[in-house]
């Protein structure tokens, strides 16, 4: 009886690893969890992006009107895009008093692409809606002048 004790621990501790069945079933069941996990990540990545841009957005017509309100309520008439942003960035001279600059860095969407301005005059307003229009090219990266996946601010109503 004592001899069958001793053979039993003996093989014991000379079994210290796992068997392959084993790796494979842990490795089975990281793979359909990894399956389930990583499309929806990606899903909330994509959607994080569009948020970051309709906050971008936002904060852009922010900086706009801030500007309009120093220059009589006139917005920035801008022939190119990068213009305008040139004019966001630079302090300005009013009554002999300095105005800072309203905006430190040309605004980006979510996927770090400048985002589009675009004012001629309240009567060529095509949107009803006042005020310049801004958009990003959105996920795709190719401007559609704010249609198709673009996200602009005349059909965004509040950053959700």
């Amino acid at each position: 009886m004592r001899r069958y004790g001793l053979d039993r621990r003996n093989t014991l501790r000379s079994r210290r690893g796992f068997t392959l069945l084993e790796v494979l079933i842990v490795v089975a069941i990281i793979g359909v969890i990894a399956a389930m996990v990583v499309p929806r990540l990606l899903g909330q990545q994509q959607q994080a992006y569009i948020d970051i841009t309709k906050g971008n957005i936002k904060s852009a017509e922010t900086a706009i009107e801030l500007y309009a309100k120093d220059d009589f309520g006139r917005f920035p008439k801008a022939s190119g895009n990068e213009e305008v942003w040139v004019l966001l960035m630079k302090p300005r001279t009013k009554d002999g008093r300095q105005i800072p600059a309203v905006a430190s860095e040309p605004f980006k969407d979510g996927w770090g692409h400048r985002l589009y301005y675009e004012w001629t005059s309240a009567e060529n307003d095509s949107t009803g809606m006042g005020k310049p229009k801004l958009w990003s090219a959105g996920p795709d990266g190719e401007n559609n002048n704010g249609s198709g996946d673009d996200i602009n601010n005349w059909t965004v109503s509040e950053v959700e």
